[in-house]
């Protein structure tokens, strides 16, 4: 497996016309001018600062090498031969988002290259453990909300793309499955990564039982997988990189669904399901839950104490006050968690603040520049704005010319 960290300068008279061309691709997700081989996968990794995302990359990319901190976003690809294809390769676009929740904006910039080609993988920190439920219950509602708006422009260009993305994730979730109906599937599958898992060892039976009860229930309530992560502990480390190998590079399954990973259970409807995995015991070691491998009654089969099933299972669907339980309880175990201090934790929340590309209509709907007027600050929120716009088109620019030496790399 071949792989770069978008340094690929020494071909950049390859790429004619460039920011015409990502201009274009920035007005239109769909553009086929730059877009996606069917063998391209795109994976973003978002998460706390410092939560070890760079070093998750560098572990799929088979590196051991120090990492430096990751400001916004970075780009690196992978690639392998395709088996039985003379000169084919796959490519995994790997894009890192550095800053935790400061720089929030730039998710949806991977998420245009190719939506039905893409991945998420939320990563949280064992080593700050108060920090992990309240960090995956910010970052699912960042990712979703990302996806849902980009889903919206992505059904009017392509219905048939969307519609097969759909019927995708939907397979995730096989029909017989105990939870079918109560799961709230992502259209982009979610990989959420409990990482430093080896740092979880220093913490009593309960406290580690209450992070993997916690992570699991969020990752099958939308239709995710759960896996941990460590540079450090051999079987975490296992347990990830064979997750990474399996999600960050384009699936070639028989079958409609050809994309899914329950499609590999075959595809008549009269077989056997395969049987729901149940991850390692409550502390025991490190977990790898796949898609629609889980189930509530396993994750719940120990409520914790002071809750009752209805708090996070509804008749219908997942009860709206089960990630505020969760925090709760995680409270009682760890303390108060911290995301990037408070201001980051705070612009989470900001529905009605200022976003980079529509800061006009921000302002004019009482956004946070237009309530409190102030010249010094709204020129210097201005340039701050201008230069994150500007730094979004040179991460496409290192994209592409990352890619092109990857095509012509052989």
């Amino acid at each position: 497996m071949s792989y770069s960290r978008s340094n690929a300068t020494s071909k950049e008279e390859r790429v004619k016309d460039l920011w015409s061309l990502i201009e274009e691709d920035l007005a239109d997700p769909t553009n086929t001018t730059m877009s996606a081989k069917n063998t391209d996968c795109f994976a973003l990794y978002v998460g706390e600062k410092d939560a070890g995302k760079s070093s998750l990359i560098q572990q799929f990319l088979g590196k051991e090498e120090s990492t430096n901190s990751t400001v916004a976003l970075e780009y690196s690809f992978a690639r392998r031969p395709i088996p039985g294809v003379q000169g084919a390769k796959d490519i995994s676009h790997i894009w890192e988002l550095g800053g935790g929740l400061s720089v929030k904006e730039l998710v949806k910039v991977p998420l245009k290259r190719g939506l039905d080609k893409s991945v998420v993988v939320i990563v949280v920190d064992g080593s700050r453990p108060e920090n992990v439920v309240p960090s995956l219950n910010k970052w699912v509602g960042i990712v979703r909300r990302s996806v849902e708006e980009e889903m919206k422009t992505f059904e009017e260009k392509e219905p048939d793309r969307a519609k097969e993305m759909h019927e995708a994730a939907e397979a995730r979730v096989d029909k017989r499955h105990p939870d079918y109906g109560l799961v709230d599937i992502c259209p982009v599958p979610i990989v959420f990564v409990l990482n430093k898992y080896d740092t979880l060892k220093d913490l009593d039976p309960a406290s580690r039982k209450c992070l993997l009860q916690a992570i699991r229930f969020i990752s099958h309530s939308n239709g995710g997988m759960a896996v941990c992560g460590s540079s450090r502990d051999k079987g975490a480390r296992d347990m990830y990189r064979s997750a990474a190998r399996q999600q960050l590079f384009h699936k070639r399954v028989a079958g409609k669904s050809g994309n899914s990973d329950n499609a590999q259970q075959g595809g008549d409807e009269d077989s056997a399901p395969e049987p729901w995995r149940r991850a390692a015991s409550y502390g025991d070691g490190p977990i790898s839950v796949k898609f629609g491998t889980d189930t509530f009654d396993e994750i719940l089969s120990a409520l914790p104490k002071g809750s009752v099933k209805s708090d996070f299972i509804g008749p219908n669907s997942v009860s709206s006050r089960a990630p505020g339980m969760w925090e709760n309880i995680s409270v009682g175990f760890f303390g108060e968690g911290t995301l990037d201090g408070a201001e980051g934790a705070d612009a989470v929340e900001g529905e009605g603040k200022i976003e980079v590309d529509d800061e006009d209509e921000a302002t004019e709907a009482g956004g946070v520049a237009g309530s409190y007027p102030n010249s010094m600050v709204d020129d210097a929120r201005s340039q701050a704005d201008m230069r994150l716009k500007e730094y979004k088109k040179e991460v496409l620019r290192r994209e592409e010319i990352a890619r092109v030496s990857a095509e012509g790399g052989g």
